[in-house]
């Protein structure tokens, strides 16, 4: 029987079994095509190779970078804290032997003074300090000063139980309290000169109040009346301070400078 137009040579209409017909859906196997000269690998839908590992020397490099990060970090937040709450290291050789700024209650750095006795010695003992006063007539307290110089200055005199010039019956000063009378002696050292009022502060305290100095109006010769003294002049003031009698024991004197410590004779 000859084929019919349209029907596909080696189709068998009485046994549709015997022969295959082509998949239009079916990519063809190139593996199995030997002019082709590729195999499947590589082709579409073939699975993709392993990545390759670091090298050793590549796994070194990012640690040690990271251990040096991490030590930078360290040092400025230490460095941080340091210059934050003044933690700084303390000087070595020399320099670690000189006497470092104090500061006050005020947070305020105050350059130290220097306690010398009746010879000229200085005392490293913690003499002129408030739980150790220095005494009146004996110790010479002095500081360094912005002139390059220094400023020192002896109490000579305390008279705890002073009057006023002219104070009469019944007087200015109420019962309960005491006028107490220091006399001072200043002196100055080094370039130029300086005026001990743009220098000094005198002060009183006991263990209740703070007292300032109340000559001004009130003597003849307050600090405010001493001209710039040049290297080797001194010269002497008195101050006054209104004390309430029961405040004077333990009652002592405070001098000091501008930029310098407060430092304590004993008034009695």
């Amino acid at each position: 029987m000859a084929p019919e137009r349209g029907t596909p040579a080696g189709y068998d209409w009485e046994d549709p079994t015997g022969a295959t017909a082509p998949d239009p859906f079916r990519l063809p196997d190139h593996a199995a095509d030997p002019q082709s000269g590729r195999s499947g690998a590589g082709m579409v839908g073939a699975a993709p190779g392993p990545r390759g590992a670091l090298p050793p020397w590549a796994i070194v490099a990012i640690v040690l970078v990271q251990a040096v990060a991490l030590v930078v970090a360290v040092g400025l937040v230490v460095g941080g804290l340091q210059r934050l709450f003044g933690t700084e290291a303390a000087p070595s050789g020399a320099a670690a032997t000189q006497q470092e700024p104090t500061t006050d209650a005020t947070g305020q750095e105050r350059e130290p003074g220097t306690v010398t006795d009746a010879a000229g010695r200085e005392l490293t003992d913690g003499t002129g300090h408030y739980d150790d006063p220095a005494t009146v007539g004996v110790h010479t307290f002095a500081w360094p000063t912005w002139t390059d110089g220094t400023l020192s200055v002896t109490a000579q005199e305390v008279d705890l139980a002073a009057t006023l010039p002219g104070d009469g019956p019944p007087g200015v000063v109420q019962d309960g309290f005491r006028v107490v009378r220091v006399a001072y002696e200043v002196r100055y050292e080094g370039p130029g000169q300086l005026a001990p009022v743009e220098e000094l502060w005198l002060s009183g305290e006991s263990e209740r109040t703070f007292f300032p100095d109340v000559a001004e109006g009130l003597v003849a010769d307050p600090v405010s009346t001493i001209g710039p003294l040049r290297s080797g002049q001194s010269a002497r003031f008195h101050s006054l301070f209104i004390v309430p009698a029961d405040e004077l024991a333990g009652f002592r004197l405070g001098v000091e400078t501008f930029g310098g410590e407060v430092l304590y004779f004993a008034a009695a």
